[in-house]
């Protein structure tokens, strides 16, 4: 949530236009595999309309993609060059003796480790909104189709949810801390 609260802050303009671009993406997608399923469901379709769809709908994804990461890689590399900006003026500004009891791996993880895991996040904002739009396209072609099936499969899905939250939300996977790789040298 704060890498989000931090993109509305620093340029919400080119955030909704690189989120909406990666729905629009997404759209695309979930468009093309309804186009190959109606080709094949139904041959006696006019070839050239479905081939003109085919190439509009492929065309409108890999544009809004790039369009959506090209905005939010241009973003992301001003976002990162402030925020190393900052963490350095903060550095510089801690007393030398606080700063020799930290030692140089806790120093050089924040230097290094933490602004490029923000900026990997920034990144994976187009792709998780191509993904969504995706899945939402794809699960509205389905209701369409059978409504029973798409119930079944987001029963699934509840269950899904229901047995990760039971597991502690998918925290066991999760990367060391900032502290538990200072410990480590790295």
């Amino acid at each position: 949530m704060n890498l989000l609260r931090f993109l509305f802050r620093n340029a919400r303009g080119l955030t909704l236009l690189a989120v909406l671009a990666a729905l629009l993406s997404g759209a695309c997608n979930a468009g093309l595999i309804a186009l190959v399923n109606i080709i094949l469901n139904r041959p006696e379709m006019p070839t050239t309309i479905m081939a003109w769809s085919f190439v509009a709908l492929g065309l409108g994804k890999v544009a809004t993609n790039l369009a959506s990461q090209v905005v939010l890689a241009k973003f992301s590399q001003g976002a990162i060059a402030n925020l190393r900006r900052d963490l350095v003026r903060k550095i510089l500004a801690v007393p030398l003796r606080h700063l020799e009891e930290l030692g140089a791996p806790r120093l050089m993880v924040a230097l290094t480790e933490d602004v490029l895991a923000v900026a990997e996040s920034l990144l994976m904002i187009p792709n998780f909104a191509v993904n969504i739009a995706t899945l939402g396209g794809g699960a509205v072609y389905l209701c369409l189709h059978s409504w029973k099936i798409a119930l079944g499969m987001f029963a699934f899905i509840l269950l899904g949810a229901i047995g990760s939250c039971a597991r502690g939300g998918g925290q066991t996977f999760r990367p060391l801390s900032r502290a538990d790789r200072g410990r480590q040298g790295a």
